[in-house]
């Protein structure tokens, strides 16, 4: 027969072994987990241009007809080697663009509409229409684009831009930043869309 005295302290010992295992599942989950979505985020986003271009006439916004607002934009193309889509798919991500005022990161409202995209697609993971989206080389970069909607005709400034998004897990990730430079958008402001000049 085990004593009382004995029991309990074997009983509290098989408890904190109990609770350690389930520390440490708990630790290599997590590092398993994150470790996967660090290494498979966007990391080579490289700015390729800005234009002025006016949201009445990008047939891929919202809105047409006579009735859809004019409202200045800078269009962003960028460039990474990752098939954006077939990455948001293949971890249920959404997926968007954001971006901030490089030497003002936290001010990031109404900077950027936060749509991605390609060739005249808006490209998320709910989106079936863009399996075409392939490149004939490894090497080969894929080009997007993304629209500012901060008005910088009176002060041009750098903006960091960059691919963003989650999942509904709670699990987010951000791609490196790229700078559209401020000299960049002060030569797209000179040439203004029509309804601007």
């Amino acid at each position: 027969m085990i004593e009382p005295g004995v029991a309990a302290r074997r009983g509290k010992a098989g408890i904190m072994r109990f609770a350690e295992c389930l520390r440490c599942f708990a630790a290599a989950a997590a590092a398993s987990l994150l470790g996967g979505c660090i290494a498979q985020v966007p990391d080579d986003v490289t700015f390729v241009s800005v234009e002025a271009v006016d949201w009445h006439d990008e047939a891929e916004l919202p809105g047409h007809g006579p009735e859809k607002q004019h409202r200045l934009m800078l269009k962003t193309t960028f460039a990474t080697t990752m098939d954006l889509v077939q990455f948001a798919e293949k971890h249920s991500y959404s997926l968007g663009a954001d971006a901030s005022f490089c030497d003002d990161p936290e001010r990031r409202e109404g900077i950027a509409y936060s749509a991605i995209y390609w060739q005249g697609i808006r490209i998320d993971r709910y989106d079936r229409s863009v399996t075409e989206l392939r490149w004939s080389s490894e090497n080969d970069a894929i080009f997007y684009y993304a629209y500012l909607v901060q008005d910088l005709s009176k002060h041009p400034k750098d903006i960091c831009l960059y691919v963003s998004g989650g999942s509904m897990a709670g699990f987010g990730y951000k791609s490196n930043s790229v700078v559209v430079p401020a000299s960049e958008i002060e030569a797209a402001l000179r040439d203004l869309p029509p309804a601007f000049r």
